[in-house]
């Protein structure tokens, strides 16, 4: 049996496609791509929690925090 190995890494690319695609309204991507393009990760992950079943679907919430908070270690 063969077994591989698959390593994701979040970026900012991968984080706007998943706040373009996130189904929030406008407004909240708005704010969302614009703390991205602040390079504000921490921010954005915090706002992403607090968004979390209000204007932004907790399953997505928890992906853009996640992400955005691995950006925030990184820089």
């Amino acid at each position: 049996m063969a077994t591989s190995v698959l390593t994701l890494r979040a970026d900012a690319t991968g984080l706007a496609h998943l706040i373009l695609t996130s189904g929030a309204k406008d407004a909240s991507v708005g704010t969302m791509a614009t703390l991205l393009a602040q390079k504000q990760y921490s921010t954005l992950a915090t706002w992403a929690k607090v968004q979390s079943g209000k204007g932004l679907a907790a399953d997505r919430a928890s992906l853009i925090a996640s992400d955005a908070k691995v950006l925030a270690a990184a820089s």
